[in-house]
């Protein structure tokens, strides 16, 4: 009688299994996590970039219709990495990365506030630069996991060439940000030192994706599409550069300049990203 119950109860549960086992992330999910926590990683730059922008009085009304869109983008993508998405495709995470997106969730929380609080004219400097270096590092760390669990889930890792293609959008922020930073008079030193280090480290990685760099395990692009994209982005580089690399030696920035790096940022941005997705393509096979 006994077995017989337990039986028809193990039957009843079977329709139900589905949704109590979740099935572990395919590799296409994992692609599609890191690439919008990899974005995540990008926009805490650009959030700050973009309130520095109100509080140095540089196209006020469009600098904040362009914070509330990046700030909403975040929301949206942090949601879906903390309990998933099924129109963003992405799976709900559990263990380690479940975890971390709590942890970034939190980090967001702080940032947010100081972003606000610059929309609404009461911004203030030091709270943006300490909120929004919490909020990457805990957005980096969100990467990092979701790497190593789509190579211990699929034997497979990203490329160096596509992680740090990916990483070039990042640095064209936080190079943008770091310059409203010294024009902010925010620990002008320190900001000169980081500055200096992402111009070139991003120099370098253009570089490297070209013509290759063995230190940085890079081979040289041979495809004509990528390397035609690359020279874009050199373009704008060779612009944007020589005025960043003014304040890193001690000239205070001009307001013509603060607003030419604040034209160009999105420039260098927008190539930058088509650059990951050609390498992202070149990578798949397709």
């Amino acid at each position: 009688m006994r077995i017989a119950a337990s039986l028809f109860l193990a039957l009843a549960l079977l329709p139900a299994l589905p949704c109590l086992i979740a099935a572990a992330p395919t590799e296409e999910e994992f692609a599609v996590a890191v690439n919008i926590a990899g974005r995540q990683r990008m926009l805490t730059q650009k959030c700050a970039k973009e309130a520095y922008q109100i509080l140095l009085g540089i196209e006020v009304d469009k600098s904040k219709e362009s914070l509330t869109a990046s700030m909403a983008l975040f929301e949206k993508s942090l949601a879906g990495l903390t309990k998933g998405d099924a129109e963003m495709r992405l799976p709900a995470p559990s263990g380690p990365a479940a975890a971390q997106a709590a942890k970034q969730a939190e980090a967001w929380t702080g940032f947010k506030a100081a972003l606000e609080a610059a929309i609404a004219g009461k911004g203030d400097a030091g709270s943006i630069a300490k909120t929004n270096l919490e909020a990457l590092k805990e957005a980096q760390a969100l990467v990092t996991i979701l790497q190593e669990e789509c190579k211990a889930a699929t034997g497979k890792t990203w490329g160096v060439v596509v992680d740090l293609a990916g990483k070039q959008r990042m640095f064209t922020q936080k190079m943008s940000k770091e310059y409203f930073e010294i024009a902010l008079k925010q620990q002008v030193e320190t900001h000169r030192k980081s500055l200096q280090l992402a111009m070139d480290t991003f120099d370098r990685t253009l570089k490297g994706l070209a013509n290759g760099d063995a230190e940085l395990s890079l081979p040289p692009t041979n495809d004509d599409k990528a390397r035609a994209q690359l020279d874009a982005v050199g373009k704008l580089w060779a612009e944007f550069q020589p005025i960043v690399k003014k304040a890193v030696d001690g000239q205070e920035p001009s307001q013509e300049e603060l607003a030419r790096i604040a034209a160009l940022s999105p420039q260098i941005l927008g190539e930058c990203d088509k650059a990951v997705t050609i390498f992202e393509s070149l990578a798949s096979g397709k």
